[in-house]
């Protein structure tokens, strides 16, 4: 049960010290408090939310483009749009401002919130570096849903041959994991 506690396995040679299975136990029990009373960003009313409206915007612009200019892949551009649209939405209103302590107790590489799950491994979530992850996946959902109608807008026009099934994909999650690595290391 520590070792569940504790998120990592302990050594069945070496005896698990009372203090820390103590320290565990607290956590856990403190835990379920600490994600309630956490302000949620909608509370803060953050400042760039017009930042992604008009992100927004301009990606239903160039998804309209696309698809009435019949290029390839309207669909997915589309879809990537809208899960960088609703990613975005939850990173813009309803991302807790301070992740419970329990992070900051332990290195987790991931984190959850109700329906949402990151896990990214290499990368510890706590406090220190929160706010720059934050910070990341807002610009991020601004720019994917802005910029990526328009690449395969320009894509279509100047390669109307070029078809980039799984390019877009990969454009995609470098650009969410790539600077999501960079902000959450030390």
């Amino acid at each position: 049960m520590t070792e569940l506690l504790l998120c990592r396995r302990c050594p069945a040679a070496e005896p698990i010290a009372p203090d820390t299975v103590e320290h565990a136990v607290k956590a856990a029990i403190r835990y379920p408090d600490s994600i309630h009373t956490s302000k949620r960003a909608w509370q803060q009313r953050p400042r760039g939310i017009v930042w992604f409206a008009a992100a927004l915007a301009a990606g239903a612009a160039g998804v309209y483009a696309n698809f009435r200019l019949g290029n390839p892949h309207a669909e997915t551009v589309q879809l990537l749009a809208i899960m960088a649209a609703v990613f975005g939405a939850y990173f813009w209103l309803l991302v807790p401002v301070r992740l419970p302590d329990f992070y900051d107790e332990n290195q987790l590489g991931f984190f959850w919130d109700y329906i949402l799950r990151i896990n990214v491994p290499g990368v510890a979530f706590n406090n220190a570096n929160w706010p720059r992850i934050v910070r990341a996946l807002r610009v991020w959902s601004c720019l994917v849903p802005a910029l990526l109608p328009l690449v395969n807008l320009a894509l279509g026009w100047l390669f109307p041959a070029f078809r980039p099934s799984q390019l877009y994909l990969l454009l995609f999650l470098g650009s969410l994991f790539g600077p999501l690595y960079i902000a959450g290391r030390p």
